[in-house]
Order: C-alpha cells, then structure tokens, then sequence
C-alpha cells in the first residue's frame, strides 16, 4: 500500500492527537493518585492530631487527679488531728473545748470539700473507699486511730494503683500490705504518744 502525499502529512497529526491524550489521560490519573495521597496525608494528620489532644487530656486529668488525691489525705490527716484533739480535751470545761470544736468542724468542711471534688473524676472504687476514711477521720480518738490509719494506708495504696493505671489490689491484698508496713513501721506508737502528750499540754 502506498500512501499520498496529503495522508503522509496527516499521519504525524494522528500521532501527535494520540500522543496528547495519552499524556491527559497519565496526568489525570496522576492527579487522581496525588489527591488519593493528599487525602490519605489528611486523614493521617486528623488522627495524630486527636491522638495528641487526647493525650494531652489523659495527661491533664492525671496531673488533676494527682494533686486531688494529695489534698484529700492531706485534709483528711488534718481531720483526724483534730478529731482527736476533741476526744482528748473531752473532759475540760465547755469554754476550753470549743475552740478544738471549731477547729475539727473547719478541717471536716475542708475534708468534705476535697471529697466532693474527687467524687467528681476518681472511680467509684475509690470514691467508696475515700468516703469510708472520712468517716473514720471524723470519729477518730486516740483509742481507734489505728483503725484510721490502717483505712488511710488502704486508701493511698488504692489511689497509686489508680494513678499508675494498674487494676485495683484486692481487700485481702491491701489488708495484707497494710500488715507488713505496720510491721516494719515503728513510727505508729511513738506518733501516737507525741500525739497525746501534745493533747495534754
């Protein structure tokens, strides 16, 4: 087959035409495969971002948490205190005692504050526990605080094992701690004969 001049010159223009669309339809595809990765580089850039608020959240909370622990056996230890102090001035005349009344029902008001607040983000594991400790700390007397600080011990443990995000340790597990650290801790009855000798002068 022999072709003319006029269909040689327009062969070149067939294969300049298909030469053109192939490259269209390659970069239509490529913008297609760019906006895939575009997409995809999004999505991936949302997740890590939420990723990293909600960690800060995590972290915040914890940071909250840690301080409202703190304060709440700090208030707590200051309701025993006083508790006892009223149990050991019990005897003295009305006028001599009301000063340590007031003074317990101040610090029972700053305990029952603090309990309030950790009501609102500790689990209920501990806010049963913690409400358990107020009570004794507001009973207290210098013949059953150790009752207070064995439930106070229990209670500390419980919140460390909250903090660290490890399961809750049993009754019997907390009990048995309690008993080791009580064993090797002589501090408890010099505490308590500092204690009543602070409460008789």
């Amino acid at each position: 087959m022999i072709l003319t001049e006029r269909e040689l010159s327009i062969f070149p223009s067939l294969v300049a035409i298909v030469a053109i669309a192939g490259t269209l339809v390659s970069a239509r595809l490529t913008n297609k495969s760019t906006l895939k990765a575009v997409e995809m580089a999004n999505e991936n850039a949302l997740k890590i971002a939420e990723a990293e608020r909600s960690s800060r959240r995590e972290d915040e909370l914890l940071a909250l948490k840690r301080t409202m622990y703190a304060k709440l056996l700090s208030d707590l230890s200051a309701l025993v205190k006083a508790s006892m102090l009223v149990s050991a001035v019990e005897t003295l005349p009305l006028a001599q005692r009301t000063p340590f009344t007031i003074q317990r029902m101040n610090t029972s008001l700053a305990a029952a504050d603090s309990l309030a607040n950790v009501s609102l983000i500790a689990p209920a594991y501990v806010n049963g526990m913690a409400t358990e400790v107020f009570t004794v700390a507001l009973n207290a007397t210098t013949k059953n605080v150790a009752s207070y600080i064995r439930e106070a011990a229990k209670l500390r443990a419980t919140m460390r094992d909250d903090l660290r995000g490890d399961k809750f340790s049993s009754p019997e597990d907390l009990e048995r701690m309690v008993d080791i650290a009580h064993a090797r801790d002589t501090s408890v009855p010099l505490y308590l004969e500092s204690f009543k000798r602070d409460a008789e002068s």
